[in-house]
């Protein structure tokens, strides 16, 4: 890895690139104990047909992206920050893929209109719940 940098510009470059990836994993790792506390929690509740906890999970997450997002001044802050709250923790307490095999399921047992319903509310709500916690957040930081 010479990339024409200097010996102690390397070590700079290795060395924010291992607290990114320390900043990853110590988000992401929370992120998921958040989504395992909130499975936990909620069990296997269900609402209009489909599973509670990963529709509140992601969108709990849309409503704290927003707000941080609003919250923070995102622009100046580190890349081991931003790795930290918006794809580790954030991208580890939410969950597209579970929301991917829940809707796959409905659908291979014919409940069409809860796929639907589930599709609808998740893609609709989320976006809708962002932009309340942008506005809220930066409300804040004013």
């Amino acid at each position: 890895m010479d990339h024409g940098l200097s010996t102690i510009d390397q070590n700079r470059y290795l060395c924010h690139m291992w607290y990114n990836i320390l900043s990853l994993i110590v988000g992401g790792s929370l992120g998921i104990l958040g989504r395992y506390g909130v499975l936990h929690w909620m069990g296997n509740q269900q609402w209009l047909g489909f599973p509670a906890s990963t529709f509140t999970v992601n969108m709990v997450g849309s409503l704290l992206i927003g707000f941080l997002w609003g919250w923070l001044d995102v622009p100046q802050m580190p890349d081991t920050l931003k790795n930290f709250l918006f794809v580790g923790f954030l991208g580890g307490f939410t969950t597209f893929s579970s929301f991917a095999i829940e809707m796959m399921q409905r659908i291979q047992v014919g409940d069409i209109k809860s796929a639907l319903l589930y599709a609808l509310l998740s893609n609709a709500l989320g976006v809708l719940f962002a932009f309340g916690g942008l506005w809220l957040g930066a409300r804040l930081h004013a």
